[in-house]
């Protein structure tokens, strides 16, 4: 029995860790038109990061465990933002803020899963490059109000 219950731990944690957020399958579905993408773990990004820029982050938002970035080929950027928010309207992500100003435009969308966000992203666009920056984990309600006030504070 004991050995029963030690292998549904395993294959349990084995199962959750290769739980994906809907953002991969768009990566994989556009990755002709992608110039550029890197994920990172929260310890890899720590070890590029200052210690004190990384408190900031943490103090901001926590629970992130994963981060990742994605640029477009340049002469894909109008096509990838256009398929980006079919994706995000088709996966259920919701809009907390857009912002178009001189010609950019911010959008940040969250994705929740069983009522924790699990998922926050931040897409940028102006006239020549398409980038979206992703912060998967466990992340707080508060924290994305205080990550929404800061951004608001800094626009004004």
């Amino acid at each position: 029995m004991r050995k029963i219950a030690i292998l549904a731990a395993v294959s349990l944690l084995i199962v959750s860790c290769g739980a994906s957020t809907p953002y991969d399958s768009f990566r994989k579905e556009n990755k002709k038109d992608i110039a550029f993408s890197l994920s990172a773990s929260n310890f890899l990004v720590k070890m590029f990061v200052d210690d004190e820029d990384f408190r900031e982050i943490n103090k901001v938002v926590s629970g992130i465990h994963k981060y990742r970035v994605l640029i477009s080929e340049e002469e894909s950027s109008q096509y990838l933002e256009n398929e980006f928010d079919d994706f995000v309207q088709r996966k259920g992500y919701e809009s907390l803020m857009y912002v178009n100003s001189d010609g950019s435009k911010v959008g940040l969308f969250y994705y929740q899963k069983r009522n924790k966000i699990k998922e926050v992203l931040l897409k940028v666009k102006d006239d020549e490059d398409f980038v979206v920056l992703s912060a998967e984990g466990n992340i707080k309600i508060k924290d994305l109000d205080r990550l929404v006030n800061n951004a608001v504070a800094e626009i004004k």
